[in-house]
């Protein structure tokens, strides 16, 4: 065989050498598994002699370890056992492995341990056992019991001299983490002529308590390039519990960072969609060691094309007096923002130049600016018809703009009060009801004395309509009545014409009356200069009455009605 045949065949053996033999050239090592042997039994507290085994498919030797140390020790390397107490004693085995075997993964062994056996002449023991209990976090321990057991001679608890019962008691309290937890059980009141008691430790586990996640924005439409924020709250179940941890939102389907939640369980995300559409927003919480994961929280928000949204824009008058009279003096610029927006007002006179200008701040919600015919400078601007433009700017995106023009004419007239008596008018210059609520209306046209009376229950009353002559303004109305009155004063309220145009609102729950004292002398009524309620196409109604239900009985002999008007006329 030539020199080059001999390396070539120790180079096949070498190459598959190190395809089979584990840890050469960098493989990973082979697993390995630890398997106990038979766990001992008959065990109580002081044994001696007893051990635990177990044994690796590597062959490389075990280390043991106690899980339960107030039950047993273990020789971290024979297996052998100190057997401290009743209870269950559980051992751990690891094989942590080397260059050339995997660690292997750990497994447990448990197995009971009695009481001691009683010395010669010794009561027999019997072993009260902690009953195993649980309950979920933040809420209080259950009670804790124990059975009994070990009773010879054919005896039961019932059948024994024992009486009484353990104490048994645990270290966890109502905010313990979930987790395990000791009970434990001493002598308490048992008590027994013919045996002794040994105790066996059981075990409270606190499991996570519920809890809940809901998903809110103060956001109700939804546009692109504007940012809207969630909030998401998670509530535990145990009132002033706090939760911990983080929470996970996804956008669309794309997973965000962690949000960590605050002092008060909230956390928030801010989102900017570029497109319209149905979109999807979902939150979840993981839980903590106290609670568990309660799902997730989503929300669909349907996003529209962004634009500039507000309502009311407009002014309050087109045409306005700036001769500073108390009447219309200015006009006003207005509007509702229904998002954060900044308003620019122009002035521009008839031949489009710009007289005035006003920036409005950024906001969402009214706003108002009132110009009083001016330049910046104060100086007048002669009458005529301007346009007043308000630019309504939306500060994301593209910033789209919402404009809205009114003409305004400036009239420099003056206006001129003076006053006028209206009486009622023909046809129905009275509209009387009866003693009912309303039942047996009529109209009547009689210039005489109207009597309006009733007994306790009743509820007459009497309405008079009024005409108001032409005029350019008007800045108060007021009624007045002569009359006497038995029982109770008489009452007299106006007509409100934003209610609706049907008689009879005296009768109306809160309906404004005030009581008066006319006599057949002296004129008494009420004034209001609430025009724009009170005031109708000229029209002005006002009620009479006994200030409602009559709780005993009532007349009003009403001699005469008028009303009394300050009126505006411009020169």
């Amino acid at each position: 065989m030539t020199a080059r045949k001999r390396w070539g065949a120790l180079g096949a053996l070498l190459a598959l050498l190190s395809a089979t033999a584990p840890g050469v050239r960098g493989d990973s090592p082979p697993d390995q598994v630890i398997t106990f042997a038979a766990a001992p039994t008959g065990v109580v507290v002081g044994g001696t002699g007893i051990s635990v085994g177990a044994t690796a498919t590597s062959g490389l030797p075990v280390a043991y370890v106690s899980t339960t140390p107030g039950v047993c020790t273990v020789d971290s390397t024979s297996g052998s056992l100190a057997l401290l107490a009743a209870g269950t004693c559980t051992i751990a085995a690891d094989q942590a492995g080397n260059g050339t075997w995997a660690p292997a993964p750990q497994v447990t062994q448990s197995f009971p341990v009695g009481p001691a056996a009683p010395l010669p002449g010794a009561l027999p023991a019997v072993i009260v056992t902690a009953d195993a209990k649980s309950r979920p976090f933040g809420v209080v321990n259950p009670v804790l019991t124990a059975a009994i057991s070990g009773f010879v001679n054919g005896q039961t608890l019932e059948t024994s001299d024992v009486t009484g019962s353990p104490a048994c008691t645990t270290a966890a309290t109502l905010v313990s983490p979930a987790g395990t937890y000791a009970i434990t059980c001493s002598i308490g009141t048992l008590a027994s002529a013919t045996y002794s008691f040994a105790f066996v430790p059981g075990t409270l586990t606190i499991v996570r308590g519920a809890s809940s996640v809901t998903l809110s924005t103060t956001t109700t439409v939804f546009e692109t390039s504007t940012p809207v924020t969630y909030t998401a709250l998670v509530e535990p179940e145990v009132e002033g519990a706090l939760p911990t941890g983080s929470l996970d939102f996804v956008i669309d389907g794309v997973a965000q960072p962690a949000i960590p939640l605050d002092a008060g369980g909230r956390g928030s995300v801010t989102v900017t969609w570029a497109t319209p559409g149905v979109k999807s927003v979902d939150v979840s919480y993981a839980g903590d060691g106290s609670f568990a994961a309660p799902g997730t929280a989503t929300a669909a928000p349907s996003v529209v094309a962004n634009t500039a949204r507000a309502k009311g824009v407009g002014v309050s008058a087109a045409t306005f007096y700036p001769i500073v009279d108390g009447w219309r003096d200015a006009v006003t610029a207005r509007g509702t923002r229904l998002e954060p927006l900044s308003v620019t007002i122009t002035v521009k006179n008839a031949l489009g130049g710009v007289v005035r200008t006003f920036a409005v701040p950024k906001a969402e919600g009214p706003y108002a600016w009132s110009w009083n015919g001016r330049r910046s400078n104060g100086s007048a601007l002669p009458a005529g018809r301007y346009a007043i433009v308000q630019t309504l700017t939306d500060p994301y995106g593209s910033r789209p703009r919402a404009v809205t023009t009114s003409n305004v004419t400036i009239s420099l007239r003056k206006i001129s009060w003076s006053r006028v008596v209206v009486v009622p008018g023909p046809g129905p210059r009275c509209f009387q009801f009866s003693t009912g609520d309303g039942v047996g209306a009529y109209s009547c046209g009689s210039t005489g004395t109207l009597r309006i009376a009733g007994p306790a229950g009743g509820w007459p009353g009497v309405g008079y309509q009024f005409r108001l002559p032409p005029a350019s303004g008007y800045r108060s109305i007021r009624i007045e009545l002569l009359g006497t009155s038995t029982g109770r004063r008489p009452t007299v309220g106006f007509h409100d014409w934003t209610l609706g145009s049907a008689w009879g609102q005296l009768y109306r729950p809160g309906w404004r009356r005030t009581a008066i004292s006319p006599t057949a002398t002296r004129w008494l009524g009420v004034t209001t200069s609430d025009i724009a309620r009170y005031v109708a196409s000229r029209r002005v109604r006002a009620y009479v009455d006994g200030g409602g239900r009559l709780a005993g009985a009532f007349a009003f002999e009403i001699g005469r009605v008028r009303l009394v008007v300050s009126v505006g006329t411009l020169r």
